[in-house]
This record gives structure tokens, C-alpha cells and sequence, in this order.
């Protein structure tokens, strides 16, 4: 009969020396993690990235009021501020408002800053990509400081508002210009109805104004032509379309009416300016879906059809 065992058969698993990894492979294996993680929000930041950092980049800055407009090419970035009592003429149908008065009515109508984006795009003639608000301003260029603090809000995604507050803080040898729109004659006075003073934009003179100092030079050296069909039974349409394009550095040859009344927005050209900045632009203004094909019968390297859509978003809700 076999005996019991003893106490001393046992081994004491707890007495003995557990064996710990190297600290170099610790180390080596959380770099290779934090590595992997940063280069998978890399990529997938410029696969989803609202700017491709060829085209002049224009955000709208909340608070202090005013645009802040990005040149790539020369590295120039131009921080236009709005007077307290500046009046903007709203898209969506909502009518004026003083600037300071529409991210509020944007949030409380849940518009995820389509509307002050889109009010924008249409009094300056001039494309935006987003907007930024932040919460302590003491300057129109928000800081790296505020960026990691959280100080600074956007719908630009987070790699693009890294690569934006990056960029304007001089991560490479920028050149900041400052514009005053009094100084330059670029602002009028307007009488409202309950007796008060606002200042609107002057039209003209803004329009004569930015085709020199803040077309987007990848547009301007692409030359493209575009012709302008107003695919509705709305006056003026094109004409304000072309005003856009033509801020924007393009050419425009042509506003003409259709006979065929469309919904979207068309986008019509050869297969070689379908990747073009100016087509780029066009897309991003009016929601337009690409169609290859030839606009040579209408005089022109780029055709855009306008529908119903554009007259909505100006003056329906």
C-alpha cells in the first residue's frame, strides 16, 4: 500500500522566481503597437480628408468672427475680420442675420454647420471646407496650446484640424497678411427697418477684390473653361454659379438656360479634368456627380448643369 506524500514531495510553485519578460521586448512591442495605431489613423485621416493640400484652403473662423484662407503655393495665409455689426444674407430662406447670431441658429436648427458654411460660400463667392470655434479666442489663429487642450471645436475631422492648426502655426515658413474690409473699401452701410446700422459685404468691389488676392492658384494655372446651364425655370441661377467659379480663379465662357428641367447637378467633361481642381471645386459646391463625355458643342473644357437643388439650398428650407 503506497504511502502518503509527505510534505516535502510537493513543490512550492509560489517559492519560485517567476520569469519576467526582457524589458527591451515590453518596449519594443508597445512601440510596434503605438506605431501600428498611428499609421493606421494615418491613413485612414488622408483617405477621408476634406482638403488634399493642393487648393486654397478657406475655414470660417466663429469666434473671433472672420475667414482664415490658406495659399499652399506661396505659403500665405490671409485672417479677414468681421466687424461686430456684420450682416450676412442666409441661405436655406432664414433671411439676415449679424454673423455672431448664425452659428447659434445653425445649432439650434441642426444643421451641422451646413448653413454657415453654405451662407458664406454664397455672400463671398467663395468656397469653404469648414468652419472653427474656439472657446477662450484671444487671436483668429487658434494655438497648438488650444488645439491639445481641447479649446478649439470643428467639423473638420481631427487629422485635418491637426494638419490646419499645424500648418497656420508656421510648421513651415508662412507669410500672414491681415485684412481689414473698412480699410479696403470692401463694406458698405445698410439702413434696417428697426433703425439700426449693419455692414454687408459691397458686392463688386469684393468680387474685383478676391479675384486678385485670394483666387485658388491650382484652379487659375489649370485655365479650364466652363459653360454654366441653369437646368431650371429659375432666373439668375447661372449667373450666380458663375460668380463662384470665376472667384474661384476658373474661367467662365458661357451662362446659358436648358430646356430640360433637373433635379441634382452635373458635371460634364473629358475623362483628363475629371481629377482637375476646378472640377474638384465644382463638385464640392454643388453636389454634382461626374459625367464623362464631350463639351466641345458647348465651347468649353468643363459644362456644369445646374438643378432645382441649388435653387433650394439658397432659398428653401
Amino acid at each position: 500500500m503506497r504511502k502518503a506524500d509527505s510534505p516535502k514531495d510537493f513543490v512550492n510553485f509560489s517559492n519560485h522566481p517567476k520569469r519576467k519578460l526582457p524589458v527591451k521586448v515590453v518596449f519594443y512591442a508597445l512601440f510596434f503597437l503605438v506605431l501600428s495605431a498611428g499609421l493606421m489613423l494615418f491613413f485612414r485621416g488622408t483617405r477621408d480628408s476634406q482638403w488634399d493640400g493642393k487648393s486654397r484652403l478657406t475655414v470660417i473662423s466663429i469666434s473671433p468672427a472672420g475667414l482664415i484662407s490658406y495659399e499652399p503655393q506661396n505659403r500665405e495665409v490671409l485672417l479677414i475680420s468681421f466687424p461686430s455689426n456684420f450682416m450676412l444674407s442666409l441661405t436655406n430662406g432664414y433671411g439676415d442675420y449679424y454673423f455672431d447670431r448664425v452659428f447659434e441658429l445653425d445649432r439650434q436648427e441642426k444643421k451641422q454647420g451646413r448653413l454657415v458654411i453654405s451662407s458664406v460660400e454664397n455672400e463671398f463667392g467663395i468656397q469653404v471646407i469648414s468652419w472653427v470655434n474656439q472657446k477662450t479666442p484671444r487671436q483668429m489663429i487658434p494655438s497648438l496650446a488650444d488645439l491639445v487642450l481641447g479649446n478649439v471645436k470643428s467639423n473638420f475631422s481631427t487629422f485635418d484640424l491637426v494638419r490646419f492648426v499645424w500648418l497656420i502655426n508656421g510648421a513651415k515658413k508662412i507669410d500672414i497678411r491681415n485684412v481689414d474690409l473698412s480699410a479696403e473699401d470692401l463694406i458698405r452701410a445698410k439702413d434696417n427697418v428697426d433703425g439700426s446700422v449693419s455692414l454687408v459685404l459691397a458686392g463688386d468691389r469684393w468680387d474685383s477684390w478676391v479675384r486678385t488676392n485670394m483666387f485658388d492658384k491650382a484652379i487659375d494655372e489649370e485655365r479650364l473653361t466652363i459653360t454654366v446651364i441653369n437646368k431650371t425655370n429659375r432666373q439668375g441661377l447661372g449667373t450666380k454659379a458663375a460668380r463662384l467659379f470665376e472667384n474661384l480663379g476658373a474661367q467662365v465662357v458661357r451662362v446659358v438656360s436648358g430646356n430640360e428641367v433637373i433635379d441634382g447637378c452635373i458635371v460634364r467633361g473629358e475623362k483628363r479634368v475629371e481629377q482637375s481642381q476646378t472640377v474638384k471645386a465644382i463638385k464640392h459646391l454643388f453636389s454634382c456627380s461626374w459625367q464623362t463625355g464631350d463639351s466641345n458643342s458647348e465651347r468649353a473644357d468643363v459644362v456644369v448643369y445646374l438643378g432645382e437643388d441649388y435653387w433650394r439650398l439658397l432659398y428653401g428650407q
